[in-house]
This record gives structure tokens, C-alpha cells and sequence, in this order.
């Protein structure tokens, strides 16, 4: 380990696990007030270059089975007592299945382990809100090739299929697939099947990405939520199945009833992120997913006045919380190249006009990397998509130089 990572004496360090906008947001938020902050992320994330972090590079770049060593391992005695806090999935599943061995050297976060693992798996979180009265579209567990044809006559098309696990989606090279007829689902379904990925298909809730909605909470030893929070999201990029580009902080308390009904359910301690779909066919808000994490939305929450980071670092070290005041509507975090993308997506379907969309950029107060006070992470992370993209072009330009000077050369 470099000589330079040494424990400062300002408190017990917090270890952010990995994670992009959401890792960098914790660390801005936890470092600004003085609290030591390690970075045991991907050596392609941009909070390796924020002033508020250290970098723990491994040999390896990155991954989680790095970390997982790194934790375990001798290696990392001069961070004990130090604060775990997982910012994706495969961090929560890395602390779960280490928490007995990682509590004896490190704080990590409030809970059971098994609630947030239960969270992790999609058909369960579906299960429990099922439990909780919560509105969800019909759902099954997919297990065979000989269930595929009796699905097509159980559930209402169009489905989409998604892996349990998150982490999961990688194999698939998106978070879920559509299915919009029964040839469509014998072929993909059994893609998954053989791929050996565990998945759940359920209905697809009609309509844009505009009727999705989220409320994010943090539930005491008693399941009281200590703070609360709703917003809603116009766009995502690619449409349906990409991320979330354009979120807008509201107060929606119909989703902030249903999620802490869910979370109190669920008996949940700790940081919960619920979203659910507006469901036009009946009115109901229709779950969509569960988390027990820091999302990539973190820094618009942070910015309209809620500090989660902190609230989870002083809950674990017995810190005084931060006051609980109302916090700002109407604040935008914007993706500036996953937006112009969602953009002509929707505008080749007759979904928006650049007037309109331009007007809705008048809006935005956060970016998910840019911060003047910290501005190395941003241009990194600008420089490699700038790079990737110059990439992907190379191709297109070259055919384009041919065709203009008259075709290829033989």
C-alpha cells in the first residue's frame, strides 16, 4: 500500500465501495466536512481524481473480488474502524457476504443483511410488495423452457425479463429485455435459460419514462423514516431500458405513502430508494424496483438540501445528525450526452420538439460530475467518453472520406 494512505486522526475514515456519479456525490459530500475518504472503486471512475478521495488502487484496476481481498486481508488494518459504505449492488452483496468477518474491523451499515440482499433480488422485492398491498403488474419467476408457452397465456404482452440480480444484467448488455409477442419471448427466454441467468418476466407497464417516480428514505432502528424524499424522471437514455438523464426533485406524497409502507414491511434500517411507474390503465403507481443503496441520483438529492452520506456516516459513528429542514423542488440533475441522445430518440418518435426540449434545459441546476470546486472529475471522465466516441466515429468518418472521393480503390 502507497505510504502516503495513512489513517488521519479526524475521525474513523469512510471506504466508499464502488459506484460512478453516486461514489464521487458520497465522497464530495463526506470529504467537505473533513471526513478522511477512500475510494475502493474501478480505475475507470472519476472519483479517483476528486480532491475528497483517495484512491486504493488494485492490482487488478478494479473489481470486486479485488476489494473483497483488500477488505479481508491484512492489507487494510490501517483503516480499521473505518465506515464500509456500498454504492451498487455487487458492494452490497460483497458486505453481506462478509459482514460477520468485515464488523470485526470495519462499521458497516445498519441493517439485517438479509433484508438488503432480499432487496437485491427482484422476485422477492415483488414478493414483498405484494405482501405490503403495494400495487405490481403480474410477475413469475422464470424457470424452464417448458414454462415459456404457458407464460404467454398467464401474463399480458408486452413483458419485459430481467434478471434477479442486478449485477446480472451484464451478461445481457442491458438491464432487461422487451418481449412483445410469444415468439419474442420462446426466443429470448430461452437465451436467458441458457444463458443460466436466474430472471423474472413480468408485464410491462405501458406509456414514456416520464410516468416514473422514486422515493428515497432513511429508516431508523424502528423503521421511522429519519428523512424523506420524492422525485420523478422524464427521461432516460436508450428509452425504457437506459439511464435515468433527466431527473426533477418533487413532492409526490401518494409514492412517499407507498414507499414507506413498503420500507416499514420490509422492516428496512438504513438508506431505501423505491421506484415505481405510473400505470395509466388503472392509476396506480406499479413498483418497479428496490434499493438499500446510494443511487446515481444522489448528488440532486444531496443539492436540494438532503446529505444521505452524512446521515449514514454520523448514524455509525454516533455523530449529532444534520438538521431536518424542507427541501428544494423543482432542482434538475441533468446527463448532458445521455439527454441529446434520449432527445433524438423521442424526437424520431414524434415524442418532443427541440423547443421543447431546449426549454426544459433552462431547468438544470446539477450535473452528476461537474463541481467548480472539484472540477478534475468531470474533465476525466469527459475525456475518456470523448475518446470513446472519437472511437465508435473512426469508422463512419473513414466511409464517408471514401464515398466522397469516389468510392474504395481497388
Amino acid at each position: 500500500m502507497p505510504p502516503q494512505l495513512r489513517q488521519e486522526t479526524r475521525g474513523p475514515a469512510a471506504i466508499v465501495i464502488d459506484g460512478a456519479q453516486q461514489a464521487l456525490s458520497v465522497a464530495r459530500n463526506l470529504g467537505r466536512s473533513g471526513v478522511p475518504v477512500y475510494a475502493l472503486t474501478s480505475s475507470s471512475e472519476g472519483v479517483r481524481f476528486s480532491r475528497y478521495a483517495r484512491w486504493l488502487p488494485m492490482a487488478d484496476g478494479g473489481s470486486p473480488k479485488s476489494w473483497e481481498r483488500f477488505l479481508l486481508d491484512p492489507a487494510s488494518d490501517f483503516l480499521a474502524g473505518s465506515v464500509l459504505l456500498a454504492c451498487t449492488d455487487s458492494a452490497i452483496q460483497l458486505v453481506a457476504r462478509n459482514s460477520e468477518q468485515l464488523s470485526r474491523k470495519f462499521l458497516i451499515e445498519e441493517g439485517d443483511r438479509e433484508i438488503r440482499l432480499c432487496l437485491l433480488d427482484k422476485f422477492r422485492t415483488y414478493e414483498k410488495a405484494k405482501e405490503a398491498r403495494i400495487p405490481i403488474v403480474a410477475y413469475e419467476l422464470l424457470e424452464s423452457f417448458l414454462q415459456l408457452d404457458s407464460l404467454a397465456e398467464r401474463l399480458r404482452f408486452p413483458l419485459i425479463i430481467k434478471p434477479l440480480y442486478s449485477p446480472d444484467s451484464e451478461a445481457l448488455g442491458a438491464k432487461f429485455v422487451m418481449v412483445n409477442n410469444r415468439n419474442e419471448l420462446s426466443e429470448k427466454g430461452r437465451r436467458l435459460l441458457r444463458l443460466g441467468v436466474p430472471s423474472v418476466a413480468m408485464e410491462f407497464v405501458p406509456g414514456g419514462d416520464d410516468l416514473l417516480c422514486s422515493y428515497y428514505t432513511y429508516m431508523d432502528e424502528n423503521s421511522h423514516p429519519l428523512v424523506e424524499f420524492t422525485k420523478r424522471l422524464l427521461r432516460r437514455s436508450p428509452m425504457h431500458t437506459g439511464i435515468g438523464c433527466y431527473h426533477v426533485t418533487d413532492w409526490n406524497p401518494e409514492i412517499a405513502e407507498l414507499g414507506r409502507r413498503f420500507f416499514q414491511h420490509v422492516k428496512l434500517k438504513g438508506i431505501g430508494n423505491i421506484e415505481f411507474k405510473r400505470d395509466r390503465r388503472d392509476g396506480q403507481f406499479k413498483v418497479i424496483e428496490a434499493n438499500a443503496r446510494f443511487t446515481s441520483a444522489d448528488a440532486v438529492v444531496t443539492k436540494s438540501g438532503i446529505d444521505l452520506a452524512t446521515i449514514t456516516y454520523n448514524r455509525l459513528t454516533h455523530r449529532p445528525l444534520p438538521p431536518v429542514r424542507p427541501y428544494r423542488k423543482g432542482l434538475v440533475l441533468w446527463l448532458p450526452a445521455e439527454d441529446i441522445r434520449a432527445f433524438f430518440q423521442l424526437r424520431a418518435l414524434g415524442k418532443i420538439t427541440f423547443g421543447r426540449w431546449l426549454s426544459s434545459l433552462l431547468r438544470v441546476r446539477q450535473l452528476p460530475y461537474f463541481s467548480w470546486r472539484d472540477p478534475l472529475p468531470s474533465f476525466y471522465v469527459n475525456a475518456v467518453r470523448t475518446v470513446r466516441l472519437a472511437r465508435m466515429a473512426k469508422p463512419r468518418i473513414v466511409v464517408s472520406i471514401r464515398e466522397f472521393g469516389g468510392g474504395t480503390r481497388r
